[in-house]
């Protein structure tokens, strides 16, 4: 058998499926365990895609099963995946428990283990852990001065969220923001948000985050990106909220399940309807008819 343990066409064909369409990348990844067993170092991708996807008990039971693997020295005379599986274990755990909103066991679990997962993400999500259970002190007269996500955990204003998106919109750039991606001036973003949060939240959500939601919605022409326009809006929610924290054009929306929004624009002048050519033919009929 020429690939015994993996291999990498089919496992670099799977996590690309994953990163357009999760749903379908779980069962690829799923299909490509049962074939290579043994290919261990794809668990933790293939537990990630199920966290995003919000299939939390599938993925607690591949977490289980890879930590009895890592347990049982697998990688013993390899310190290098010993160490690389580890952490990547310890990173599912605690994204897993975030996204469930088990913030205490998280918590525990980044303190009993903060040496290995430390990185910027861990350490932006355990500010709003801290947040969450009352261990952050939080200073009324400072809060205007704390930055943006924080301000929102601590204390939600959708004003706050919309002074925050309209940065995105063509309107309100200064000459020094860098967008990477806006509005069309003139963009409905109030009327938007408010039929947005109508869809919210909803089975279409996506866990790219630990403790947010994601979301797509269709608009046609809604903004632009390297002057390519753009027909997709991405929203980004705190866990299973209508709390917006952020929006933008997103450039490949369609890739993934989205709300079409298209129902909201109205024509500026009333719609005429053009005419066939049947409908011409039978005006002319009936002219002849009359003489």
């Amino acid at each position: 058998m020429k690939y015994k343990y993996y291999n990498d066409w089919e496992y670099k064909r799977a996590i690309t499926i994953a990163s357009t369409d999760p749903y379908r990348g779980a069962i690829e990844l799923k299909e490509y365990l049962e074939k290579y067993p043994l290919d261990y170092t794809t668990y933790p991708y293939y537990i990630s895609v199920l966290i995003v996807i919000g299939q939390f008990d599938t993925a607690r039971e591949n977490l289980d099963y890879i930590q009895t693997i890592l347990e049982s020295g697998v990688y013993k005379n390899d310190e290098k995946r010993n160490d690389i599986l580890k952490y990547s274990i310890l990173y599912s755990k605690f994204k897993l428990l975030c996204c469930e909103e088990k913030y205490k066991e998280a918590y525990d679990l980044y303190v009993a283990n903060a040496k290995i997962i430390d990185n910027y993400d861990v350490n932006k999500i355990v500010y709003f852990l801290k947040i969450k259970l009352g261990l952050f002190e939080d200073n009324i007269e400072e809060r205007a001065y704390l930055p943006y996500f924080y301000r929102q955990v601590i204390d939600y204003q959708e004003s706050d969220f919309l002074h925050h998106a309209k940065k995105h919109c063509k309107d309100t750039l200064y000459g020094d923001d860098e967008a990477e991606s806006e509005f069309v001036s003139g963009f409905p973003i109030e009327d938007v948000v408010s039929e947005i949060k109508k869809y919210i939240p909803s089975n279409r959500k996506l866990y790219h985050g630990f403790v947010d939601n994601t979301y797509f919605f269709k608009y046609d022409n809604c903004g632009s990106c390297d002057k390519k326009m753009i027909n997709y809006i991405k929203v980004i929610t705190f866990n299973d909220s209508n709390r917006i924290i952020t929006m933008y054009p997103y450039l490949n929306g369609e890739r993934f399940s989205y709300v079409d929004l298209n129902y909201m624009k109205v024509e500026d002048s009333p719609k005429v309807r053009r005419r066939s050519q049947i409908d011409k033919f039978n005006d002319r009929l009936m002219k002849s008819k009359k003489y």
